[in-house]
């Protein structure tokens, strides 16, 4: 498993999303799905740090602390989000060695000639697609509730 398929989670098959934001102007659309990327990578975050709590190996608990989202990012057909070990947490051990979890993660995760595959990312995003998909259905349409309204209020219209 390479590390952009460790850390990414996307969704498909979510038809009603693309035709509710059909038409709506383009800004509008990036804030819509912004919000709606970060609320549905909440459980696959959540899941992917209890593998991680259950997982034998754990020392400190950085690891664990440290899997969280990245920065949303738009991009010129989709708007997407890296879910997984974060930089800026490491610790240093008794010896005085500094260990960074976001190498350390990759290396839980598909193992080494060392160690044994021990999957947190992998299994949080099979078992948690399905409710990461609804939520970003139910954010989206709730999202564009949201703008409407918020343009009514100003007298404008966000579709372009």
């Amino acid at each position: 498993m390479s590390r952009e398929e460790l850390v990414s989670y996307k969704v498909h098959g979510v038809n009603e999303i693309m035709n509710a934001l059909e038409g709506v102007k383009a800004g509008v659309t990036k804030r819509v799905l912004r919000k709606a990327v970060r609320a549905a990578a909440k459980p696959v975050i959540k899941e992917a740090r209890d593998n991680v709590k259950d997982n034998q190996t754990m020392l400190t608990g950085q690891l664990r602390k440290s899997i969280g989202l990245g920065k949303v990012r738009t991009g010129k057909s989709a708007v997407y989000a890296a879910i997984g070990p974060r930089k800026g947490f490491s610790w240093t051990d008794d010896s005085g060695h500094v260990h960074y979890p976001e190498f350390y993660g990759r290396l839980v995760e598909d193992g080494t000639a060392y160690i044994a595959p021990e999957p947190y990312m992998d299994e949080a995003h099979r078992s948690k697609e399905s409710e990461a998909e609804k939520i970003m259905e139910k954010t989206t349409l709730k999202g564009i509730d949201d703008e409407v309204k918020k343009a009514a209020v100003k007298g404008k219209s966000i579709y372009g």
